[in-house]
């Protein structure tokens, strides 16, 4: 898939990116390695990376070969069932990037779930009362503005696919693996290709989180191995349809 091997796969930095991420030399390893891991030290890092970035071994690095440490937060909100991000009923949005920029940050994770994807409903006004000229406006726009503004203050952005439906996670929901009834995984597929087509000309778009915490989804009556639910996540074990790896390089 072009998508996958010219957008998806050179910008995948995690799947399982923490809330708070403070990273660089601890990266894991590529298998088709070009710098050895001795060879990091010597390697400068840099506060003002060149765009794009790319991977080199276990390094993530930019367009001059400086390394890149990421001191990332998340930025909660638009997953659930307010479809925008956290905080603009308060504040201004340029305020709000101000002071992520004021805390040393430089790159935010951004929630997004299927629903907001497919849906795109109108953001209620309470959500944006710190952000009058936003009302009436779509989630997707919004977003658009988000990923703009923290871009333009020089902040990277990894977009984070949460969950399916819009709500609050997480627990047994229905959205313990990256797709549910409601959204399957040809879903899941077309609204990821959907989000890194809208983003992919903005360079400070760095990486991709392709799924939030995937997890067991306990179904009773229903066994695998050594008797843990089979509806969960594996590498290799049960059903095709849970393992992890096969659908992400899908």
């Amino acid at each position: 898939m072009q998508l996958w091997s010219h957008v998806l796969q050179p910008l995948l930095l995690s799947t399982t990116l923490a809330c708070v991420i403070s990273c660089g030399s601890q990266t894991s390893q590529a298998s088709n390695s070009t710098l050895p891991i001795s060879t990091l030290p010597s390697l400068p890092i840099t506060t003002s990376p060149v765009f794009p970035l790319h991977v080199s071994g276990p390094a993530i690095v930019d367009a001059k070969g400086s390394r890149v440490r990421l001191a990332a937060v998340n930025w909660y909100g638009a997953e659930s069932a307010d479809y925008v991000v956290g905080g603009l009923q308060l504040q201004p949005l340029q305020s709000i990037v101000a002071q992520i920029k004021s805390l040393g940050f430089n790159a935010v994770r951004l929630p997004w779930s299927n629903q907001m994807f497919e849906s795109n409903p109108v953001v209620g006004n309470y959500a944006l009362a710190a952000n009058t000229s936003m009302q009436g406006q779509h989630a997707l726009t919004i977003f658009d503005q988000v990923v703009a503004a923290l871009t333009a203050a020089n902040i990277m952005v990894i977009l984070d696919n949460h969950n399916s439906d819009a709500e609050w996670c997480c627990s047994n929901d229905g959205n313990t693996l990256w797709y549910n009834s409601n959204y399957p995984e040809g879903s899941w597929l077309a609204d990821w290709q959907g989000m890194v087509q809208r983003y992919q000309s903005n360079p400070l778009v760095i990486g991709v989180d392709l799924r939030n915490e995937p997890r067991i989804k306990r179904d009773v009556g229903r066994q695998c191995h050594h008797g843990l639910a089979c509806r969960r996540p594996t590498w290799g074990q049960c059903s095709p349809r849970h393992q992890s790896p096969s659908a992400h390089l899908r």
